[in-house]
C-alpha cells in the first residue's frame, strides 16, 4: 500500500465525537496537563502490575503524555487514540484507555485500505473491581467498529489476569493463542501472554442477538 493511500485511509481522532459519553464516564483526548492525574495512578505497582511494568515515575509519565498527545497527530508513525478516563460530575481523571491503529496486512499484489487495532485501558486502583473496566473496554469496540471503522481488534492479558480475561470474553473476543512463558516477571517467574480478538462482523452479530 502507497504511503498516499494510508494517509487517506487511516483512522484518526476527527472521526469520533469526543468526548465519548458512557452511562456513568466520560472519555475525552489526553493532554499535556493530565500528567499529575495520571502519575495518581500509573505509579501505584499494583496498578502496573495489570500492565506488565514497573511502577511509573513522574519522568515516565511525563513522557507517556507526551508519547499519547504525540499518537493524535497527523505525522505520528503509530497512530492512536489515547483517551483520559474522567468523572462526568467532578471532572476527576483516574484512568486512561487507547486504541492504538495498524494497517491490517495483505499477501500478494493487492493491498488493503482496512485497519486494525489494539484496546487496553488502566484504572486507579480504588475504581477496579465496580464494572467501569467492562463500560470502557464495550466504548473502545464501540469507537473501533463504529466511527473508526476497523476491522478486528486485539487486546492481550497476563494468564494470571483471570478478571480482565473474562471480562473480554463477555464482551465477545475469543482467545486466538497464547505466548507461553512470554514475559519475566518482577516475581521472577515467567509469565505467559493471552492474545483475544473480535471481527467487526463478529460484534455486529453479537450486538444485534444473531452471534
Amino acid at each position: 500500500m502507497s504511503a498516499e493511500r494510508l494517509e487517506v485511509d487511516r483512522p484518526g481522532v476527527g472521526m469520533v465525537e469526543l468526548p465519548w459519553r458512557t452511562e456513568r464516564l466520560l472519555l475525552r483526548p489526553i493532554v499535556s496537563d493530565d500528567v499529575e492525574a495520571m502519575l495518581a495512578f500509573r505509579s501505584d505497582p499494583q496498578v502496573q502490575w495489570h500492565c506488565g511494568s514497573p511502577a511509573m515515575t513522574r519522568a515516565d509519565v511525563e513522557r507517556r503524555v507526551a508519547y499519547n498527545v504525540h499518537r493524535m497527530t497527523p505525522d505520528t508513525t503509530e497512530p492512536g487514540l489515547a483517551l483520559a478516563v474522567v468523572d462526568p460530575i467532578d471532572g476527576r481523571m483516574w484512568g486512561d484507555a487507547l486504541i492504538g491503529f495498524t494497517p491490517s496486512s495483505a499477501v500478494g499484489r493487492v493491498a488493503t485500505s482496512e485497519w486494525e487495532g489494539v484496546i487496553g485501558y488502566t484504572l486507579h486502583r480504588d475504581k477496579q473491581g465496580r464494572g467501569w473496566g467492562g463500560e470502557i473496554a464495550d466504548a473502545l469496540l464501540r469507537m473501533a467498529f463504529g466511527p473508526l471503522g476497523l476491522r478486528r481488534i486485539r487486546a492481550d492479558v497476563f494468564a494470571g489476569n483471570v478478571a480482565s480475561e473474562r471480562l473480554l470474553r463477555r464482551l465477545g473476543l475469543r482467545l486466538e493463542g497464547r505466548s507461553v512463558q512470554a514475559v519475566l516477571g518482577e516475581d521472577g517467574t515467567w509469565w505467559d501472554d493471552l492474545h483475544l480478538a473480535i471481527l467487526r462482523e463478529e460484534w455486529l452479530a453479537n450486538r444485534h442477538g444473531t452471534g
